[in-house]
């Protein structure tokens, strides 16, 4: 019969245990223990009471808690911060290393394909706060995981959950997809259906969608205004004309009578969104900046 191999953060028990001055033997001893304590422990559970059990013995505590536990709690590599207060006697002295190791400790940049995790659910249409809560549950679960390997996790536990097993259908098209084709904000949508008396979610009626996506652009526009006032570039100007929908040479035109971008776009907005329509030369000629009746 096969002898059973523990392992801890991915490294072989034993030498584990001799990478951080653990009796090896004293594990072994816990363990067997615990199976007998506690039977319903998985194998990697059983290590982790058992290094738990060591640590607390060893009286290595940070801020009121064992070490092996607040590591766990914060995402810390258990190991590392180990290795660095070995042999120190004075907690004060282990305090200042923890301290130090902490601070020093880069913030994790999580990437996936070249992207941050927050332009990974952008283009993915997934709800960011969501994927970022299942890093941070991995990250402290698995310290020793590299950033790389745990965005991969996070999506993958956010596929599982929430993509394959998505409920919300619209036209026989699952509403991620369609909200991905049609440039909508599939979270935005979503929470404006999900406070609709909608009976069957395989089957989303058109008149629950079209509210939905009205109410979208509703508040797509009221956010665009409300970042109007902080502009300053013109290419930031730019940028809320298009989402607007706004003719960007209209602009141009209404600015070449002295009008600035806010006042310029204002007008726009108003009167017309195409140079040339009926309602932007009804504006030249109300405002008085030009006499448009022979054109009209």
């Amino acid at each position: 019969m096969a002898k059973k191999v523990y392992y801890k953060d991915g490294i072989p028990l034993k030498k584990y245990c001799n990478d951080n001055n653990i009796s090896y033997y004293t594990i072994m001893a816990r363990i067997k223990k615990l199976k007998v304590t506690m039977p319903n422990l998985d194998k990697q559970e059983l290590v982790d009471k058992a290094i738990e059990y060591v640590d607390l013995r060893c009286l290595y505590f940070y801020k009121g808690v064992s070490l092996n536990k607040y590591c766990k709690e914060h995402g810390l590599n258990y190991s590392i911060i180990r290795k660095k207060i070995m042999n120190k006697n004075s907690q004060k002295e282990i305090d200042e290393i923890i301290s130090t190791y902490i601070k020093k400790k880069p913030k994790p940049s999580y990437k996936i394909d070249g992207l941050t995790l927050r332009q990974y659910a952008l283009v993915h249409n997934y709800i960011y706060p969501t994927l970022k809560t299942y890093a941070q549950e991995i990250r402290k679960k698995y310290p020793s995981k590299t950033d790389n390997e745990i965005a991969l996790l996070a999506v993958k536990y956010y596929e599982e959950n929430h993509v394959f097993k998505e409920l919300w259908f619209y036209k026989g098209e699952r509403l991620v997809d369609y909200c991905k084709r049609n440039n909508l904000s599939y979270i935005t949508i979503f929470s404006y259906l999900d406070h609709m008396d909608i009976k069957n979610r395989n089957n989303i009626p058109e008149e629950a969608m079209k509210l939905a996506i009205k109410k979208y652009y509703i508040k797509i526009r009221k956010e665009a205004f409300e970042k109007l006032k902080f502009c300053q570039k013109e290419e930031e100007f730019k940028e809320i004309t298009s989402l607007l929908n706004i003719d960007w040479e209209a602009i141009k035109l209404v600015m070449n009578l002295n009008y600035d971008y806010l006042k310029a776009i204002y007008f726009v907005w108003y009167f017309g969104k195409e140079k040339d329509g009926l309602n932007f030369l009804l504006g030249y000629y109300y405002t008085g900046l030009y006499d448009t009746r022979q054109i009209i």
